[in-house]
């Protein structure tokens, strides 16, 4: 046992490992606040374990009035609502082979906390801590965390092997934490890389998101791009595929990690900037131009998401970005507006994509002036949003009923001339109620150019085809 300075630990877990001893059983935290106080860094949760049975656990605070959820009984954890706070107490236990590789066929309650850490995955996550008795380190994660490495508890590839989500849980702890990854658990985790295709997809998933959303992410995916292509099939072929831009000399690959390091840590961003370009690598090409990529990146990604079953909505949004990240904007309060209009007035979908277009051409050197565009469209929207300029039809201070009564037209003719009131609120048009009706007539005829010039274009290319 390793005596340990003081750290900060909230009342309330203090609370509960008092409530347990007072009981007659022992009780430690265990797991990532142990770690995390080590580090410095504030804890989120606080894990329990403990001699008690989970059903005496379960007994001990009901009686003192708190709500006790039975979140894991079977593998003796409940958790305990301290304030409204979630506190996981599970019992010393030891587990039995991992058939599933998800879950222990078996679990047997233990004895002793050295039992209990003896199981879990990493050594720093291996550490317990009592506020009287000091740090309880068997397998040296105090020493891992001074010297910055990972490294798995006992045999690594028989502790990758039993739950392979370890893998990736290894790769996010890397990337969050800045630590290497010991050898044998580094080799550990190639050999085992393909149990990964067995596990749930939701929890790989989830994994996965906050991985690509870690402060080192980058780094992880260029050396273990081997291991992710069991995950998101295609980037190892990034990796050796160059990126055949200009002057640039990277490959796909190395570009993309680039674009990661300036991308904000916010999962569709960080997952459109993985997935857009997996349709330049050659096996992915279904044209002969592979520039064309997006449309077909798109593709590929709503697939593999919806492999990994990633949320509607979050699914949805990366694949808006990835089949426009290549679209270009005018650097002008029209260019935006437009393109803001296009997307239904929604501007949290165009700062994104504006975002990634900007991380994208920061990353090349070379495109210098066209990132400094890029910070301009940005800097352009803000003011857009700050001034609440109108970028849909939505926004303006009259409707299609307004447009019907004024001048007597109906339909899809209403549409028209409100959104050439709306261009003409972009260009500067106050948007008052009284200003926009007495601009109808203007928007009506703007309207008829717009669709003389729409069906003249269409029977001028008929025409060259024709030729």
């Amino acid at each position: 046992m390793n005596l340990s300075p003081d750290i900060p630990i909230d009342a309330r877990a203090l609370y509960v490992l008092n409530k347990l001893e007072e009981a007659g059983h022992s009780a430690w935290l265990v797991g990532g606040c142990v770690r995390d106080a080590f580090m410095g860094i504030k804890a989120n949760d606080y894990d329990i374990a403990t001699s008690a049975p989970w059903q005496e656990t379960s007994s001990l605070f009901k009686k003192a009035g708190h709500n006790v959820v039975e979140t894991g009984a079977k593998h003796g954890t409940v958790t305990v609502l301290v304030e409204s706070v979630p506190f996981e107490v599970t019992t010393y236990r030891v587990d039995g082979v991992y058939s599933d590789a998800r879950h222990p066929d078996t679990v047997v309650f233990a004895d002793t906390i050295e039992d209990d850490l003896s199981r879990r995955d990493f050594r720093i996550n291996a550490m317990a801590f009592h506020p009287s008795r000091g740090l309880l380190d068997p397998f040296g994660g105090l020493d891992d965390i001074r010297k910055r490495r990972l490294c798995a508890v006992g045999n690594p590839f028989d502790r990758l092997a039993e739950d392979p989500l370890r893998i990736m849980r290894g790769l996010r702890f890397a990337a969050k934490l800045g630590f290497s990854i010991e050898h044998r658990t580094k080799n550990a985790i190639r050999e085992n890389a393909p149990l990964l295709k067995s596990l749930s997809k939701e929890r790989v998933f989830a994994e996965l998101c906050s991985l690509l959303c870690a402060p080192r992410a980058s780094a992880i995916l260029l050396e273990y791009y081997d291991v992710l292509d069991v995950v998101v099939e295609g980037t190892r072929a990034m990796a050796t595929q160059p990126l055949n831009f200009r002057e640039s000399t990277c490959s796909i690959l190395e570009h993309t990690a680039h674009v990661l390091d300036r991308t904000p840590a916010e999962p569709a961003l960080r997952l459109a900037v993985l997935l857009r370009d997996r349709a330049k690598t050659p096996a992915s090409f279904r044209s002969n131009d592979p520039k064309n990529h997006a449309k077909e990146s798109a593709l590929r990604a709503k697939s593999l998401l919806e492999e990994l079953k990633a949320p509607r909505r979050l699914r949805e949004k990366v694949c808006r970005i990835v089949i426009r990240h290549n679209e270009y904007v005018p650097p002008s309060p029209s260019g935006v507006s437009t393109l803001a209009i296009l997307e239904g007035g929604d501007a949290a979908f165009v700062r994104d994509l504006l975002t990634l277009q900007h991380s994208e051409l920061s990353a090349l050197e070379f495109c210098r002036p066209q990132a400094e565009e890029a910070a301009l469209r940005l800097e352009i929207l803000d003011e857009l949003l700050r001034t609440e300029a109108p970028l849909s039809r939505t926004d303006l201070t009259i409707r299609g009923s307004d447009v019907a009564n004024a001048l007597g037209v109906s339909g899809k003719a209403v549409g028209l001339i409100l959104d050439a009131v709306l261009d003409a609120a972009i260009e500067g048009l106050p948007n008052e109620r009284d200003t926009l009706l007495s601009s109808l007539p203007q928007a009506q005829n703007a309207a008829c150019e717009h669709l003389f010039e729409k069906k003249f274009k269409k029977m001028l290319d008929a025409t060259m085809y024709d030729l």
